[in-house]
């Protein structure tokens, strides 16, 4: 998508329905560190490139999208969720696992300090009218056009992308990228620490039960 010239924007898209269940919990758990470290590196390195993706990234959220829906489409330029009992945010701390420093960044660059404060301290996953007062999401409209809406309103600014597009985009988030990428190492071990601690275990494995009954 970066090199092909007749490419100027990217959607983002889940299933009607559940957009995204996050991490798949049923194949990272139990794993020793060493699986979920790797894991994590490559996860924190297709974010970065989701957050500094140089063409317009837009999400079509048509469902849930809690924990890892909502870290993936925090790193993309505009996010539109279908009307319905859906449900998104970060819930991290209730499965037992610190939000490290790149993903609070960016959380709080899309949504303000204490609005990111309020709904990662109590794991709050709320409603896609309630996400569109916080700024969680920046539209919200009916399933059934849901895709259109997003194709409109990605082509208005795919008609202007350029090099000063780029620069503009890059500068507005500098801060919070220079923050994932010097935190890259220091979040992996934020996560393996929490992950491998005895209530992150505990609560994973609640989880993991609660997951393979389904």
């Amino acid at each position: 998508f970066k090199s092909n010239d007749k490419i100027n924007g990217v959607v983002l898209q889940g299933r009607n329905g559940i957009f995204s269940a996050g991490l798949d919990i049923t194949h990272l758990f139990p794993k020793d560190r060493e699986h979920i470290e790797n894991f994590w590196k490559g996860f924190s390195s297709l974010l970065v490139s989701m957050f500094s993706y140089k063409k317009p990234l837009y999400s079509s959220i048509s469902g849930h999208c809690p924990a890892g829906g909502t870290v993936m489409v925090i790193m993309t330029d505009y996010r539109i969720m279908a009307e319905g009992k859906y449900v998104i945010g970060l819930n991290e701390v209730d499965v037992g696992l610190t939000v490290p420093y790149g993903l609070s960044s960016v959380f709080q660059y899309v949504i303000g300090t204490r609005n990111a404060e309020d709904l990662l301290l109590k794991a709050r996953l709320i409603s896609p009218n309630k996400a569109l007062q916080t700024g969680l999401v920046d539209e919200v409209c009916d399933l059934e056009t849901l895709l259109d809406t997003t194709l409109e309103r990605i082509a208005v600014v795919s008609a202007l992308y350029s090099p000063q597009q780029v620069k503009t985009k890059h500068i507005l988030r500098e801060h919070a990228l220079k923050t994932m990428k010097k935190n890259l190492q220091n979040d992996t071990q934020i996560i393996l620490d929490s992950w491998f601690s005895d209530s992150g275990q505990q609560r994973l494995e609640i989880l993991f039960n609660k997951l393979q009954k389904k």
